[in-house]
């Protein structure tokens, strides 16, 4: 449970730093996407069939889950980072002490 719950603080700070940048559609596009390809069908495979370790199938996936979605969130911000240095905007603390 503890990997799990660094994890899931790891990706909500993610999601607010690409919602302040204006990309709430490709947050919720990664974050639609791992729950249903990842968690969803990894949780099926896992707890029910073929593998059939149950509920820790279930955390497993999840666990995976949150895994791809940082690893994908991790690399938007980065790509979206640049965009914005290229544009020449500046988050306004150049100047405080």
């Amino acid at each position: 449970m503890a990997p799990f719950a660094v994890l899931d603080a790891w990706q909500t700070v993610l999601e607010g730093a690409l919602r302040g940048l204006g990309l709430q559609r490709r947050a919720s596009t990664v974050k639609l996407v791992s729950m249903v390809a990842v968690r969803l069908i990894g949780a099926y495979l896992l707890a029910i069939w073929p593998v059939r370790l149950g509920v820790v199938g279930i955390w497993l996936a999840g666990t995976l889950g949150m895994v791809v979605t940082l690893i994908w969130k991790t690399c938007q911000n980065g790509l979206s980072m640049r965009y914005w240095d290229r544009r020449g905007v500046s988050s306004g603390d150049e100047g405080v002490a």
